[in-house]
């Protein structure tokens, strides 16, 4: 079984810089920078970063497949403005040779107003 499933996770409070901003739009499209600037961090990135905290709380090992996602956006975050997390994991539900773990996530911005919430669904590889 995988450590943290079945509890909260305390997602920590952290922010995106301009310069982090530019790498991703660098990596993922040019042209939703030129739309956007880098006055706003895309809801996307957020969770981008959400799951990469998530892998390590989760001690996801090599093989996971990331199968499912959903995001409900309800602000819009400029980069330095710093957001705090929480997400559950549930208990894995085993299909063949997978574990299927659901997790649900929330970032909240310094004023405790909703930023964003979230549900992923990761397929972990029974060892």
């Amino acid at each position: 079984m995988l450590p943290n499933c079945g509890r909260s996770i305390d997602l920590g409070i952290w922010s995106i810089d301009v310069n982090r901003l530019k790498d991703y739009f660098s990596a993922t499209s040019t042209a939703l920078a030129s739309r956007m600037g880098t006055k706003l961090i895309p809801p996307v990135m957020l969770t981008a970063e959400v799951l990469t905290i998530l892998i390590d709380k989760l001690e996801l090992p090599w093989g996971t497949i990331h199968s499912g996602q959903e995001i409900n956006a309800y602000r819009l975050i400029e980069p330095g403005q710093y957001v705090l997390g929480w997400a559950n994991a549930s208990i894995p539900s085993i299909k063949g040779q997978w574990q299927f773990v659901v997790i649900d996530y929330s970032l909240s911005d310094q004023t405790y107003n909703l930023v964003l919430m979230g549900r992923t669904t990761v397929m972990v590889p029974l060892s």
